[in-house]
């Protein structure tokens, strides 16, 4: 998560081009994360410290860690910690950018400083802040929907999108990152101009009863479906293919969430489940009353919308 929410920060102040973002994004999972990389993401070590140790490690057959802690710049502690999350892929987008030379360690110091001074004093709580950088989805969720107003509903709507979330991690092999500044009630639209808009909804009439949606542009239908690897038919639309499989794949998604999660029997999936709809519209996104989560991936915006039937 801390991946996309930085990455589109150095997209969105030209230290990145879109090409170098998605080579980033390709290459970051198949490389290990240095210490240096990690100190200096972290806050514990700067730059030019991490400089100093790596021209150290020149001249003697050390550790990374040993020198540090040699010269002052680490405890034992701290070394342990770092080594204990060099595992974690979180900061694997920093370690990718200095290898392909894009950015220096300094130049990333720099614009990490500037990253967090704008989170911080945006509408993002610290605690917030922490969770993106733990990567901890599920406290980012927690706290969306308590924002909502949905009462005793909530942890129906908490595990709900969880199990989304996760579902599209596990079939798109890609992160999603959460919107926070464009989560919540009020929609924010984009700017989007002579765009189509899809929207596939299914309706719960379990003991919470609600919509749930998935809205986006038609461009990212059919970057979604390719995912997928949809296959095409002469006697049918490119666009109407790839509705006909997010289709099926939301259905599919929302009847394994009632039985792996609600605990719902098979041969009652379909009577607590509507049809999947799908509608476009032209030039205006859709709209949710209740709760709306902007998914960001590389190929775009997928808004998840909950809406409350018992109303």
């Amino acid at each position: 998560m801390f991946n996309q929410y930085f990455g589109q920060f150095l997209f969105n102040k030209g230290a990145l081009t879109a090409d170098q973002l998605y080579n980033i994004f390709e290459y970051k999972d198949t490389i290990n994360v240095k210490l240096g990389t990690l100190a200096i993401t972290s806050g514990l070590m700067t730059a030019a410290q991490v400089d100093e140790v790596l021209q150290g490690q020149k001249k003697e057959d050390k550790l990374f860690g040993q020198i540090a802690i040699d010269k002052g710049f680490l405890t034992e502690s701290e070394v342990a910690q770092l080594l204990n999350a060099q595992n974690n892929k979180q900061v694997s987008l920093t370690q990718a950018i200095v290898d392909r030379g894009y950015l220096t360690f300094a130049e990333i110091e720099q614009y990490l400083d500037e990253f967090y001074h704008q989170e911080s004093s945006s509408s993002l709580a610290s605690v917030q802040l922490e969770a993106i950088k733990a990567n901890d989805v599920d406290i980012i969720i927690k706290m969306l929907i308590s924002e909502s107003g949905l009462g005793e509903k909530s942890k129906w709507y908490e595990q709900y999108i969880s199990f989304l979330l996760r579902n599209s991690i596990r079939f798109l092999d890609q992160n999603p990152a959460i919107n926070l500044l464009a989560s919540g009630v009020t929609y924010t639209k984009y700017g989007f101009k002579k765009a189509v808009f899809w929207k596939v909804s299914q309706e719960f009439y379990t003991e919470v009863k609600f919509r749930a949606s998935l809205a986006m542009k038609e461009d990212v239908l059919m970057e979604l479906a390719n995912k997928f690897r949809v296959r095409t038919r002469e006697d049918v639309s490119a666009t109407d293919c790839a509705v006909d499989a997010i289709t099926r794949l939301f259905n599919m998604n929302n009847q394994t969430f009632l039985s792996s999660v609600m605990g719902i029997k098979r041969d009652q999936e379909l009577q607590l489940l509507s049809g999947v709809s799908a509608d476009s519209q032209h030039d205006e996104p859709f709209m949710s009353k209740n709760l709306q989560i902007p998914i960001h991936y590389p190929f775009g915006e997928v808004f998840i919308f909950l809406e409350d039937l018992d109303d």
